[in-house]
Parts: structure tokens; sequence; C-alpha cells
């Protein structure tokens, strides 16, 4: 996946590429959504449904986000596997396109969404090392979540915050660089097995 099929930004800063996954902040236990089109119009233009009286914009749906945020239209990746399963996310997927398949298509303001899993390559094919660390980011997060513990990824999406037992412990580069609880050991057994894989 080229550099030319991703530029638009989420909340935090990454950009969005098409065949990224990615999930809906604003829903407690989101499917997972992949992105097949990047609209090149504001969420105050791009007209995200057309009711009996009136056309309602992804900015209207959305008022809690930025009225000029980028648009991110995404399938449900069970629905976007099975009616098109040839597709490898290295072109965008006309609307018009899914429309005529059956399966829906939501388009939703960019702060609104997280990347779970960039497919984005560098021009050679390989995968970057950016994604790689991104991946290796969000497989810490679900092993720590499975543990229930409380996860964050601060802004700059290298270092994680993980609490339980009143302590929080803050993770960055395979290391744990702040937290001195009864977990600390445990927390570098499991960054051990990551890093490792």
């Amino acid at each position: 996946m080229g550099k030319s099929m991703s530029g638009i930004t989420e909340e935090s800063g990454t950009e969005f590429a098409i065949g990224d996954v990615v999930h809906d902040r604003d829903h407690d236990d989101p499917n997972d959504g992949v992105v097949v089109n990047l609209p090149n119009e504001p969420a105050e233009e791009w007209v995200a449904r057309v009711g009996s009286y009136q056309k309602k914009t992804v900015a209207d749906d959305n008022p809690d986000y930025p009225s000029d945020a980028a648009v991110v239209s995404v399938v449900f990746a069970d629905d976007l596997e099975e009616t098109f399963p040839e597709w490898k996310g290295e072109e965008p997927l006309s609307l018009k396109e899914i429309d005529k398949s059956g399966i829906k298509h939501y388009s939703f303001p960019a702060p609104r969404l997280q990347i779970v899993e960039s497919i984005a390559k560098d021009e050679d094919g390989s995968k970057s090392e950016e994604n790689e660390g991104t991946d290796s980011i969000q497989e810490l997060v679900e092993h720590l979540e499975n543990r229930g513990m409380d996860v964050k990824v601060e802004d700059d999406e290298r270092t994680v915050q993980a609490s339980k037992l009143g302590e929080t412990y803050r993770i960055s580069d395979n290391e744990v660089i702040e937290g001195d609880g009864a977990l600390r050991s445990r927390l570098e057994s499991v960054i051990t097995e990551i890093s490792h894989n």
C-alpha cells in the first residue's frame, strides 16, 4: 500500500490508509471495520444518509466532533471479506460498488476512529517499522486487557499506561519505565514474551 492512498489523520495524528482496520471510539464493544474509501470532503459536506425529510451529513450525525473533520468510509470486516474476497486493500472501493453489492458502508469523522491494525507499506511493499511498532503495541494492549488491566496508549503511540490494584505502570520500548508495584515482574514477563514472538 503506497503513501498515495493515505493522508487523513485521526485524533492522535496517525494517518489512515485504505485497508486499515479501525474501531469506533464511541462503541464499548466495537466490531472490526476496514477503511475502504477516503472521501475528499469535510464532515459538514459529506452526506451520510438521506432521511424522509432531509439529508444528514456526517457532521450532523456526529455533533461531538469537528464539523470540518476529514471523512473515513468503513465496511465491517466480515461483510467485506464475504462480499469482496479478492480485495486486498490496495485501491479504494467505490461506494457505489459497495451499494450495489447490498452490504452497508459507514462514514465517520476521522477523530471518531482508532486504528487497530494498519496495512500501510513502504514503496518496496515491505511493512514499515512504524507499523511493526504499532502492531506490537496493539498486541501488548490486548495481552494486558486480557489480564484485567485498564490500558491506555499515550499520544506518542509508543508508551502504554497499565493500571490495576491501585498501581499504574508505564511501558515504552519493551521495558517498564515507571511503576514498582507487585505486578511489575509479571508485566516484564509479558513484554519479553511479546518481543520474542
